[in-house]
């Protein structure tokens, strides 16, 4: 990066501290040697990654031996476009020995990371009795098991439950009661939690209040080469490869899943089977979208109906001590398997320049326009592509004199109705 604190250019960045400290603590200064850096967040695992390539001018094995568990502190941001500034301090779990390019004869070292919080967690046992809101519990959890300084955010919950967690760790424990997890919303019960973390901190929400957010930004798609008359901040914005790894067709051959799921439970002691079947239309509600208009399976002739996703599981499995009625546990584990696959109805992944305000868990507008736009009146928007999205996974990648991201975005509606397919 220039010298000169100047942040004109797309990809331009600012790189704060970038340092290994090791247990007796002494420090490398990492900003001359790295190659590339990478971190990885994603809605739906529980912990943050990293990888750097660094090269090695000093003998670094005989200066700095890396052992494991020594501490990446690391920090950038974009200063022109985002005002948020990436803090991290994570921990190196692996090390490796690696050629820099083929024809290069400068040896290098990958290293690869976890955060803190996470390798905390994993090392703790959990056995302990718990009565409460599933909301109060992760609380609980987090505070006297993990230690983190950044921010908890936790969305609150309903009910009042008893657990016995037998010898779990922490993050075990949250998982499994993320899948407990309910709170009663204006039309529907939201059960669809996720535990995840960002560079922020820890995050226990759930998807409805995901998607009811406001957008951060929005992002539009313009292929390479394309002329933008150098407006930087739509530049900024831009992305250079889209890709829709899903299409519609395969979606709607899951099984019928996306749409449609039943569960079975058996009775030991009453040796009866019931079942419950949940259709998209029983969560199909306006503040349970991001957009408009759901994809209606009337409207897309390649639905497959009358296919149904069946489990078996023992009722009395999830017994609560009569504080809540059993049955609620089966229909939510449904909502929730439906709602978050039906959040990614339709997932694009998109490469944009960095930007240091992008974090998973966040609303982004994606404005894709259409190939050919029939009327003045008609809109230039894509009503498939185009819309509000989740962004469910990034990858902030440093590169000496460039910052870029590659994100992947999912969405379960489209800003306007399709067309029937009869």
């Amino acid at each position: 990066m220039p010298e000169t604190e100047t942040y004109t250019d797309i990809g331009d960045y600012k790189l704060g501290v970038m340092q290994l400290v090791n247990s007796a603590g002494g420090v490398v200064p990492l900003n001359d040697y790295f190659v590339q850096f990478s971190l990885s967040e994603d809605l739906f695992r529980n912990f943050l990654t990293a990888t750097m390539v660094i090269t090695d001018v000093n003998n670094l094995p005989g200066v700095f031996p890396i052992i494991g568990n020594e501490q990446l502190l690391i920090s950038f941001k974009t200063p022109k476009f985002a005002d948020r500034e990436i803090t991290l301090n994570m921990a190196c779990v692996n090390y490796r020995e690696k050629e820099l390019g083929e024809n290069s004869k400068t040896q290098g070292y990958e290293l690869t990371f976890l955060s803190n919080s996470y390798l905390d967690g994993i090392n703790k046992k959990i056995s302990k009795a718990f009565e409460g809101r599933v909301s109060d519990i992760v609380d609980q959890v987090i505070q006297e098991n993990i230690d983190d300084p950044r921010s908890v955010e936790i969305s609150q919950t309903d009910g009042k439950f008893k657990f016995v967690m037998p010898f779990t760790s922490p993050y075990e424990t949250i998982n499994f009661l993320k899948r407990k997890a309910s709170a009663s919303r204006k039309e529907f019960t939201d059960s669809s939690f996720m535990f995840y973390e960002t560079s922020d901190g820890l995050n226990f929400k759930s998807l409805h209040e995901i998607k009811n957010q406001q957008p951060i930004t929005e992002l539009n798609y313009y292929p390479k080469n394309t002329s933008m008359a150098g407006v930087d901040e739509r530049r900024f914005n831009s992305g250079e490869l889209m890709e829709f790894p899903r299409t519609f067709n395969r979606i709607l051959e899951m099984n019928g899943s996306m749409y449609s799921g039943a569960i079975t439970k058996y009775d030991l002691t009453s040796k009866q089977i019931e079942s419950k079947i949940v259709s998209l239309e029983d969560l199909d509600v306006e503040s349970n979208r991001l957009n408009a208009e759901t994809l209606s399976p009337e409207e897309i002739k390649y639905f497959r109906k009358g296919i149904l996703s069946h489990s078996v599981v023992n009722h009395q499995a999830f017994t609560q001590n009569n504080i809540q009625d059993n049955r609620k546990l089966f229909d939510l584990f449904l909502n929730r398997n439906i709602d978050i696959l039906r959040s990614k109805s339709l997932t694009v992944t998109l490469v944009v320049p960095g930007n240091s305000d992008l974090s998973v868990g966040q609303v982004v507008y994606f404005d894709v326009p259409k190939i050919q736009v029939e009327s003045e009146t008609e809109s230039a928007s894509d009503p498939v592509a185009s819309g509000k999205y989740i962004l469910s996974k990034d990858e902030h990648e440093l590169l000496k004199n460039d910052y870029t991201c590659y994100i992947e975005l999912i969405k379960d509606s489209v800003i306007e109705s399709l067309i029937s397919a009869t």
